[in-house]
């Protein structure tokens, strides 16, 4: 039982921390500021990403040098 409130509540906390990621990017993007490397970081998916620009991540993610 205390596992299992640990566990929800966790969970919990990742979905907050998604959501606030996802307005944090939004709110810049409005500003005009670049977000391609919030989904580099794994803070915002390449879904959320074209929710917030209506562009594909693929169409504008360039490789990085090695």
């Amino acid at each position: 039982m205390f596992n299992r409130n640990i566990l929800a509540r966790l969970q919990q906390l990742q979905k907050q921390r998604q959501e606030q990621s996802f307005l944090n990017a939004q709110s810049l993007y409005n500003l005009g500021f670049s977000i391609e490397q919030y989904v580099q970081l794994g803070s915002i998916t390449a879904e959320q990403y074209k929710k917030i620009t209506g562009q594909d991540y693929d169409a504008v993610a360039t490789p990085q040098p090695a």
